[in-house]
């Protein structure tokens, strides 16, 4: 900045002479250009918080903090992304930070600090409050946990409504996992729970697949089922879309796409057995 300052002083200082020769003319013009060429240089680094950032060389994203709307279950991303985007930047005035906060929040959550103005001491009242209200562990688990158990039945198969199924149940899993809950000891329980929500068709293969087991079943082992099933029925779907838009009226050999076998995918034994 000293250096901007001086540069801007000769060149005013020359503006102000009552007599300025074509030579001193140009020297203030290269003054100016000086100035504009040191101001490029330090831009960069005064660029405001929210804007994309690079580092080593690479521009990164903006990251792009999800609105909250007062649910348990979602404070723990929320409150993560919230705090090291915005609570510890020190570039933003806690005012600021009171700004970003109340338009981040919907529902219940803003209604909860609309009360409060956009200042520097409300900041902290209004984050503490958020904090108080849902950071809350026991009923975090208990909105995952009911998750599970209250999922939607799926009545005929569906690979959307099973891909549905299978990632509510993953989702829920890992998000008690970060909680500090060990679900090992929960695997027959929760895979018991998720086979109860299949329709008929999928518990059907899944019986033929086991067999005759007695073998206690796993969480791992009924979601491996359940992804190779909902993969196959959108291999099925997409089959049929084709068939249906194929354009000619003229019947084609039909080829299994999963044992290249020369009948339809419903007709194939590999498929029936999933083995």
């Amino acid at each position: 900045m000293e250096k901007i300052n001086t540069l801007i002083i000769e060149a005013t200082v020359n503006d102000e002479l009552d007599v300025i020769d074509s030579d001193e003319v140009e020297r203030i013009d290269q003054l100016r250009r000086k100035v504009r060429e040191t101001l490029k240089k330090i831009r960069p680094g005064m660029q405001r918080p929210d804007s994309t950032q690079r580092r080593d060389g690479v521009t990164l994203p903006q990251v792009k903090i999800p609105v909250y709307e007062g649910r348990y279950e979602t404070w723990r991303t929320f409150h993560d992304l919230f705090t090291k985007v915005i609570h510890e930047n020190d570039q933003l005035s806690k005012a600021e930070k009171m700004q970003y906060l109340k338009t981040q929040v919907r529902g219940e959550a803003h209604r909860m600090i609309q009360h409060l103005h956009i200042s520097e001491a409300n900041y902290e009242v209004a984050w503490n409050m958020l904090k108080e209200r849902y950071e809350n562990p026991r009923m975090i688990l208990f909105k995952l946990i009911d998750r599970m158990l209250l999922a939607q039945e799926v009545k005929e198969s569906s690979a959307r409504a099973l891909k549905s199924l299978h990632d509510t149940f993953h989702e829920c899993l890992e998000a008690i996992g970060g909680l500090g809950t060990d679900t090992e000891a929960w695997s027959p329980l929760i895979a018991r729970i998720s086979i109860t929500k299949w329709d008929n068709e999928t518990r059907r293969l899944y019986e033929n697949h086991i067999g005759d087991s007695r073998e206690i079943p796993t969480y791992k082992s009924t979601q491996t089922f359940l992804q190779r099933r909902f993969q196959t029925l959108e291999l099925l779907e997409s089959e049929k879309r084709q068939e249906k838009h194929g354009g000619s009226g003229k019947k084609t050999r039909m080829s299994c796409v999963i044992c290249n076998g020369d009948h339809g995918v419903p007709y194939c034994r590999e498929f029936q057995e999933l083995n």
